[in-house]
């Protein structure tokens, strides 16, 4: 008698009809007729949720973009096994596969995300001796972040109050000033810090970070050392003005090494 037998379809094919087998003299034959055969199975492109464009990937165009974080999603193609994989936006990163395929049953499946990149702690980052600190509140934070930068004592903002700042770039950070901080100058030093200075000598020191000014003794003192700007104050090299006979210095500062010392 006639024996039919039902054939399954490939992976990844479809059929309006699936083809079948019959006996004929012992032996198998696939039946005649239009519907008998397998079409391999196709996906309509995906819609994002989230405004992201689908686009094929040899297509040049970039439509606008009103996700966040994925800036087009590209797909290889419509058939069985094709994949559309998200582009992220500057400063995100995929997670997982993150990446459409399309499946036997006629839909692309999986996930897409882009996740924003996350900086390390600020605390390691450094400014150079500039006299930056930073926010203790600087970690684990992402993309767009931004961290607040103070100055410590005897700095002052380079561009005013509150323009210094760290942001989270893409996973590292970037400096909106630089440098975010400038060491104070010096004003002249008040009357009398100097013993055996003269004052008009010292009057005329002023200047930025790094000034140099050699003060002037009264009669029968030498200067040793000189006076220089540092964060704000006058800062004393050697021992000053002191007692001289001739071109001697007698003092017992002579003997040992010059220390430094901070004039208020």
């Amino acid at each position: 008698y006639k024996d039919v037998q039902t054939l399954g379809r490939p992976e990844g094919s479809q059929a309006k009809m699936l083809p079948r087998l019959r006996d004929e003299n012992a032996s198998l034959a696939v039946y005649d007729g239009p519907e008998q055969t397998c079409d391999v199975v196709t996906c309509q492109l995906p819609k994002m949720k989230a405004g992201a464009p689908v686009v094929m990937a040899d297509n040049a165009t970039r439509a606008n973009s009103r996700s966040k974080s994925i800036e087009v999603v590209k797909c290889s193609g419509t058939r069985y096994g094709d994949k559309c994989t998200a582009v992220c936006r500057t400063g995100f990163q995929a997670v997982g596969s993150s990446s459409f395929r399309c499946s036997e049953h006629g839909k692309f499946e999986g996930s897409l995300a882009c996740v924003p990149m996350q900086c390390p702690d600020a605390a390691n980052y450094s400014f150079g001796g500039s006299g930056a600190l930073i926010s203790s509140m600087c970690s684990n934070l992402i993309h767009g972040d931004r961290c607040s930068v103070s100055c410590s004592e005897g700095f002052h903002e380079a561009k005013g109050s509150g323009s210094a700042f760290l942001e989270c770039f893409s996973g590292s950070w970037q400096l909106s000033a630089e440098p975010p901080c400038l060491e104070d100058p010096c004003e002249p030093p008040p009357r009398g810090s100097l013993a055996n200075a003269l004052p008009e000598s010292l009057s005329q020191c002023s200047g930025p970070a790094g000034t140099t000014c050699p003060a002037k003794c009264r009669d029968g003192y030498a200067a040793d050392g000189y006076l220089q700007c540092s964060k704000g104050r006058w800062r004393l090299t050697g021992a000053g003005c002191v007692f001289a006979q001739g071109n001697a210095i007698e003092s017992a500062i002579e003997k040992v090494p010059a220390v430094t010392a901070s004039l208020s």
